[in-house]
């Protein structure tokens, strides 16, 4: 693997990563503004001294989205109100500024963002739909740049990062190399981790765990040369045309893996009945679908047990797991409890 080519491929997103994660451990927190459906209830919350919110009533109606799409890819945009450039999206969007100014639009008002300030923009709240630039007071000399993530598009899994430009008058997509795409299992659990705990529960210190994880394991992952630009996205095939039903099944288990599966769901999910399903697994995989399920869930516990610095409860949630069974299944499997796994590791780092 040509890991300086890769790096060389996306080096403008790359330095703006590095850029947050500098900031983050600089500050050793994280402080995320979190976007609501209504200006009033998006002033519940703490802002800083310049993140100054200004009312913009929607004008135009909700209109639709309408149209076929691919079975696997669910649709992102729900609806659009043309006439004043918002969109409904189905899938979070985390917003970060990276320069400039920037006056991000939510519903109806928008808010005032300076460089290192992140906002989430959850699911279903209208959104700036990316066609005007991103501040109230349009200039010729006015700029600013925002570094956007959001889930990937097929099942939603991976994550999908881009740079977005606003100049003069003009909003302008990032150059290819400022944009990508990775399907990675852990990369979407870690956004949608942060997400939920962002939603549920605020700002707190599992968040900056969860978004410098995140940011660390975007740029490895970017480094290491596993990131597909968005050229190479749109020309890929959704799902690999000589996939097996099981692979797919397959397939569709690690990316959901929080989810409370069951055979009767999966089988479902790639359209065969639940004894053709049962017996082509076994098949397939030498194994029963619950061994599967539970060798995978736990393999990827060990993941976020090492690579990432949360309370075991969330680990288990993150696996689809209650505490106890977590608990007792990795016992099973490791000979101790997912507490003591966690302090060999750091007593015996590798």
């Amino acid at each position: 693997m040509n890991t300086s080519k890769s790096s060389s491929d996306f080096a403008p997103l790359l330095k703006a990563l590095r850029q947050i994660e500098y900031q983050l451990e600089l500050k050793g927190a994280a402080r995320i503004l979190i976007a609501a459906a209504h200006l009033k209830e998006f002033k519940r919350q703490e802002l800083a001294s310049h993140n100054k919110v200004m009312e913009r009533p929607i004008t135009g109606p909700r209109i639709p989205t309408r149209g076929r799409h691919h079975s696997d890819q669910p649709r992102t945009i729900l609806a659009r109100w043309p006439k004043d450039n918002l969109l409904e999206a189905a899938l979070p969007t985390l917003l970060f500024t990276i320069s400039g100014q920037a006056d991000i639009r939510v519903a109806n008002y928008s808010v005032c963002c300076w460089p290192g300030d992140i906002i989430l923009i959850p699911a279903g709240i209208p959104k700036s739909d990316g066609s005007v630039p991103d501040y109230l007071n349009v200039a010729p000399e006015a700029t600013c740049d925002i570094l956007l993530f959001s889930p990937g598009r097929v099942f939603g899994e991976g994550l999908e990062c881009s740079i977005g430009h606003s100049r003069g008058n003009k909003h302008i997509p990032g150059d290819i190399d400022e944009g990508c795409w990775l399907k990675n299992h852990f990369l979407a659990q870690l956004y949608a981790g942060l997400s939920d705990e962002l939603q549920n529960r605020g700002n707190s210190k599992s968040t900056y765990h969860l978004l410098l994880l995140l940011i660390i394991q975007l740029r490895r992952e970017i480094e290491e040369g596993h990131a597909l630009k968005g050229w190479q996205f749109a020309s890929s095939p959704l799902r690999p045309v000589k996939l097996t039903p099981i692979r797919q099944a397959m397939e569709y288990i690690h990316h959901h893996l929080e989810k409370p599966l069951t055979i009767d769901f999966v089988a479902r999910q790639i359209g065969i009945s639940r004894t053709a399903f049962t017996r082509d697994f076994r098949s397939e995989t030498g194994d029963t679908f619950k061994n599967y399920l539970t060798d995978q869930r736990l393999k990827h516990a060990e993941v976020l047990l090492r690579d990432a610095n949360l309370p075991v409860k969330r680990v288990s949630a993150m696996v689809g797991l209650s505490p106890g069974r977590f608990r007792d299944l990795f016992r099973q499997r490791n000979q101790c409890t997912p507490d003591e796994f966690r302090d060999t590791l750091k007593k015996c780092p590798q």
